[in-house]
């Protein structure tokens, strides 16, 4: 056998594609991606609303979240999402993460006593100009991030 005879050499296999994700990207694997930055997110703001009673401190959280989800919806969108598209995504993302964030204060609220309905909870405990400054910052984070 010739040592620079490479006929009989045999090919490798290509590596698999991480678990079930599309290798190329798209709004699927954007919106996966966009997730894990959602959920850390909320998880920051739990962590400062619940045990810390943080409001005014509670503004920052939604442009970390946004800015979370903006650069996670831009890598799992790859090249195959326009940039509006990757936007929009992040800012539905972020918008419902605020929600729920709030939504799980209020809950943990009246677990621990609290009767007032979610509007005048929020009202009581934030002041209806905090929460949507969250909802507004977040948006534009989001927005600014996913572009």
């Amino acid at each position: 056998m010739d040592p620079l005879d490479h006929s009989t050499d045999r090919a490798q296999p290509a590596a698999a594609p991480h678990a079930g994700l599309p290798a190329a990207g798209g709004a699927g694997r954007a919106i996966w991606f966009g997730l894990i930055g959602l959920v850390i997110g909320v998880l920051a703001f739990l962590v400062l609303a619940i045990p810390f009673s943080f409001s005014a401190g509670l503004l920052v959280v939604p442009i970390f979240m946004a800015r979370l989800v903006g650069l996670f919806v831009r890598q799992g969108a790859g090249d195959q999402l326009s940039s509006s598209a990757r936007s929009l995504g992040a800012i539905v993302l972020v918008l419902v993460g605020v929600a729920l964030a709030n939504v799980v204060v209020w809950a943990w609220a009246r677990q621990e006593g609290g009767v007032l309905p979610l509007p005048a909870f929020l009202n009581e405990t934030y002041g209806v100009p905090l929460v949507a400054l969250q909802f507004i910052l977040g948006t534009l984070s989001a927005w600014w991030s996913a572009r």
